[in-house]
Parts: C-alpha cells; sequence; structure tokens
C-alpha cells in the first residue's frame, strides 16, 4: 500500500517505484524500511517519508561513528586533563540497558519478529545510545578516558552488528571503517 494506506495502482498513480526510492535514499534505507513498523500479516505501507526517516537513521549511525572515531586524535591532545564527573551510574545504566536490548533482540530475531527486533535497535541507538548516554559520556569520552571510549565504541559496534541483517551495506562499511588504524 502507499504511504496514505491505499492499495497501490498503476490506473490510481501511487505505485511506489523501489528503484527510484533506492537510487534516492539508499538500498539499505529501503530494506529498513520495509520491515520497520510492521505487522504481520498486515499491508505493508511504503512511503517516501518511512525510507527517508530510515536514511536518516542511518546517517545517525554514521555520525555516531564519526563522534567515536574522532576521540582517538583527541585522546592524543589534552584538550581536559582533569575529569572530575563521576560516571560510574551512568556506564552501569548503559551496559545494563544493552544488556536488556540484547536479550530482547535474540528472542525477537529467533523468534521471527523481525520488526519489533530492529523499533528496538531504532529506539536504543538513536533515542538512548546517541541522545543521552553518548551526551552523558562526551566529556569523560573528550578527557583522555579510554576506558570510556571503549565502552562507547563497543556497544556501538555490537549494536551495528546487531543491524546488520537489515542494514548489510551501511553495516559492513562502519565495521571496515573500525577495523583500519586510527
Amino acid at each position: 500500500r502507499d504511504g496514505k494506506g491505499q492499495k497501490m495502482s498503476k490506473s490510481k498513480g501511487n505505485v511506489v517505484d523501489p528503484l527510484k526510492l533506492t537510487a534516492q535514499y539508499g538500498t539499505d534505507a529501503l530494506r529498513a524500511a520495509l520491515v520497520f513498523g510492521t505487522t504481520p500479516g498486515a499491508d505493508l505501507n511504503v512511503s517516501d517519508e518511512k525510507v527517508r526517516g530510515m536514511r536518516n537513521f542511518i546517517n545517525k549511525l554514521w555520525n555516531i561513528g564519526r563522534f567515536i572515531k574522532s576521540l582517538d586524535s583527541q585522546l592524543s591532545q589534552e584538550l581536559i586533563t582533569d575529569n572530575k564527573e563521576d560516571i560510574g551510574p551512568i556506564i552501569s545504566k548503559l551496559d545494563e540497558e544493552f544488556e536488556t536490548l540484547k536479550k530482547s533482540y535474540e528472542k525477537n530475531f529467533n523468534n521471527f519478529e523481525f520488526s519489533q527486533a530492529i523499533v528496538d535497535l531504532h529506539e536504543f541507538a538513536w533515542h538512548r545510545f546517541a541522545d543521552y548516554y553518548v551526551e552523558a559520556l562526551k566529556t569523560a569520552a573528550k578527557s583522555k578516558d579510554k576506558n570510556v571510549r571503549a565502552k562507547l565504541e563497543k556497544i556501538y559496534l555490537e549494536t551495528v552488528s546487531m543491524l546488520s541483517p537489515y542494514m548489510p551495506f551501511v553495516t559492513e562499511a562502519i565495521n571496515q571503517t573500525f577495523q583500519k588504524a586510527p
């Protein structure tokens, strides 16, 4: 169905061309949009906005990765020398939330609930990891705290790995970026 829920029809002129969407937003954005927010057995609504939303999510993933990679060069410079923040509770909460996500992802994926699995990953990666944890740990990560940087990278790459079935091309490019020497 189209973005308005109407059955696609050539005579109505509301057919969505997947090749145009792929050319405009990328293959991974289209793949993820076809799974994201769908209900098994229900009609699938495909719209330009949904694919654009997945493209924006992919851009967010790249930006998180760029920030984490940028910490390599900042660690060699002495930007902040004294970190007085107590980040222990934030790290513990991040670990706890990520472990819960991994269990939920495995359960959903093994039960063929692929849509719920990507919805959970999207929620965590964008709204929890990027918007909350990366922001909360930014000062500590820039203050030569290699443990914080390593924790952010580990969780980021594991999240990217879980997104691999939905976005294989982007996740492979991200993994290759992190495998290169800094």
